[in-house]
């Protein structure tokens, strides 16, 4: 014979109503998350005033002592502001000085560059009127003229060589 296992079910009895162990598990998981979140709380607060009694019994420094040292930081930055500040007015001074020479050099260096650039503007303009010509004279030849023709060779060629 077959012995079947049977698993107890704890069932109460209230005014009439049946209540099985299964309808209680999830109040039971609750409280218990409950719990464990309340000793994790608990465990952090001790860590926390553990830490703040270490930092209490370890010495600070008194008022007065923090003032000095604050008061020798402000000397350093004032030391180096004077010293940064006696630099600039040396360049300055330099510049005030020799103030007319770094202008005429400015704007000789103004015009060098632009006559530089225009030199350059005018041999584009040449190397590419060259490139249009030969490339006229190509098509006149593929045509069967010899020469391009005469309105354009004259405007382009004439005008701008003598500027």
């Amino acid at each position: 014979m077959t012995k079947a296992i049977h698993y107890p079910v704890i069932i109460r009895a209230l005014t009439g109503q049946t209540i099985a162990v299964g309808a209680w598990l999830p109040i039971v998981v609750l409280v218990v998350l409950l719990l464990v979140i309340v000793v994790i709380a608990y465990r952090g607060t001790q860590k926390s005033a553990r830490k703040s009694l270490m930092r209490s019994r370890t010495p600070t420094r008194s008022l007065s002592d923090r003032n000095e040292e604050l008061k020798r930081n402000l000397a350093e930055m004032q030391a180096r502001n004077a010293a940064d500040l006696a630099q600039t007015r040396a360049i300055l001074d330099e510049a005030r000085a020799s103030g007319s020479q770094v202008v005429r050099e400015t704007r000789e260096g103004v015009v060098q560059a632009t006559r530089e650039e225009t030199q350059r503007a005018k041999a584009d303009i040449i190397k590419a009127r060259e490139e249009h010509l030969a490339e006229l004279r190509r098509e006149g030849a593929s045509i069967g003229q010899d020469e391009p023709p005469a309105g354009s060779s004259n405007s382009t060629g004439s005008t701008g060589q003598g500027q």
